[in-house]
Formats: C-alpha cells, structure tokens, sequence
C-alpha cells in the first residue's frame, strides 16, 4: 500500500478536489477524467481565491473562464454580501 504524500486526498479522480489536483489539473501534471472536473478544478482554485495569488496564467486564465461563463465569481459576490450587510 502506497502513502498518501501530505496535502493531497486519497482520491484524486474528481470526487475530492484539493489544491494539489487542482493546480496539478491546471497546469497538467495531474490528468483529468473529464473536461468537467478541468472545470471543477479551475472553480475551486477561483472559490479558495488561489487563482489571484498564484503567478499571472492562473489569474488570467481564471479572469478569461470566468468572462466566458464557464466559471463563476463567488468570490466577488460573498465579498459585496458582506459589505452590503455591514453598510445596514
């Protein structure tokens, strides 16, 4: 039986998405399954915020996913409920 390396699930066939099979699915050390778990991957790395913090492809390619509509900004909208909900 072979170890887990720290950081990553034991399951990295789409039904557990970390940080370590969605930047390896991004920048395509990790195979993907599906173009939809691409997706999953790219959504996750938008949702944790990590695609503004890793270097500029990763925003780029998240700005230009998320301007297509195949990705969304949950990000943004969770920032301007929390501010609106200060400004009551």
């Amino acid at each position: 039986m072979t170890e887990t390396p720290p950081g990553v699930s034991d399951n990295q066939q789409g039904k557990s998405m970390n940080t370590f099979t969605a930047v390896g699915i991004a920048e395509g050390f990790v195979e993907a399954d599906s173009e939809e778990q691409v997706i999953q991957a790219w959504q996750y790395l938008i949702d944790t915020g990590l695609a503004w913090q890793l270097q500029g492809w990763f925003g780029r390619t998240a700005a230009h996913l998320i301007s297509e509509g195949i990705c969304t900004d949950n990000t943004r909208a969770v920032q301007a409920a929390i501010q609106s909900a200060y400004e009551e």
